[in-house]
């Protein structure tokens, strides 16, 4: 892991395009997605610290009279709740060290939860995931993200995993996700959720994956760094919480961000 992660960092520093932000791809134009993710990918590092005035002049420069992100710069792309959410947690990864306005974004968020009845966002699908990323956006304390964390904790499936939709069958990658969300709230459900991950995880090191990103709209595309990053995410939270459960050091594959 230590091996590949400063090539990583240094990779991320050397591909910040000229305007301060990152494209989700070479040679293309920076994307409000992408450059949240890796603002928050690169917090806490040298490269973060060489980064990051750049990053966030970006992110000022293109956020919305109404204090919202687009996803992409084109003026007819509307705000989606997951790219605001990663902006808020990219810009509360330096709070005090800029000044953004992110009160008008956040309320944005909590009314759209609020509307839709249900957790959901326009990236990826599942519950988990909208619950994971929007809920850190709108912090753990506040009270729709208490109620979703709650909610999403109750439906753990007997094999100790979730699914992306309520009554479906478990799978690895929701299971991370769910993880993120409920360790610090609902610490009794961690183990099985853990056991889970090692019963499913491959010889390899690496876990089976589904369409979990919606793309080309409406289908459902599947990358699997996606699905290994969201289970290591999920082992990830409940390690850095020093959870006393010894198999799931051995669940994170070598070289796992």
């Amino acid at each position: 892991m230590q091996t590949a992660l400063q090539p990583a960092l240094d990779f991320l520093q050397a591909t910040q395009n000229v305007d301060g932000g990152w494209p989700f791809r070479s040679g293309v134009e920076s994307d409000n997605d992408t450059t949240g993710a890796v603002v928050l990918a690169l917090r806490g590092t040298m490269q973060g610290e060489r980064t990051k005035d750049r990053a966030l002049a970006y992110l000022a420069r293109v956020q919305m009279d109404n204090g919202l992100w687009r996803t992409w710069q084109f003026r007819d792309d509307p705000p989606v709740e997951d790219v605001v959410a990663h902006v808020l947690s990219a810009l509360d990864a330096y709070r005090g060290r800029h000044r953004i306005a992110v009160g008008a974004a956040r309320q944005w968020l909590a009314a759209e939860v609020e509307r839709r009845g249900v957790w959901a966002a326009s990236w990826y699908r599942g519950e988990p995931y909208a619950v994971a990323e929007i809920g850190r956006a709108l912090g753990p304390d506040h009270p729709l993200v208490r109620h979703g964390v709650d909610a999403l904790a109750a439906r753990q499936n007997e094999d100790g995993g979730w699914s992306p939709e309520p009554g479906g069958a478990s799978t690895a990658s929701a299971t991370g996700l769910a993880l993120q969300a409920i360790v610090d709230r609902h610490p009794a459900r961690v183990d099985r959720a853990l056991q889970y991950l090692v019963d499913a995880q491959r010889a390899d090191g690496t876990w089976p994956g589904h369409p979990d990103m919606f793309g080309p709209r409406p289908l459902l595309s599947h990358f699997t760094t996606h699905t290994q990053a969201f289970v290591v995410g999920g082992i990830r939270a409940a390690l850095r919480r020093n959870w006393p459960w010894s198999p799931c050091i051995a669940a994170v594959p070598e070289g796992a961000a």
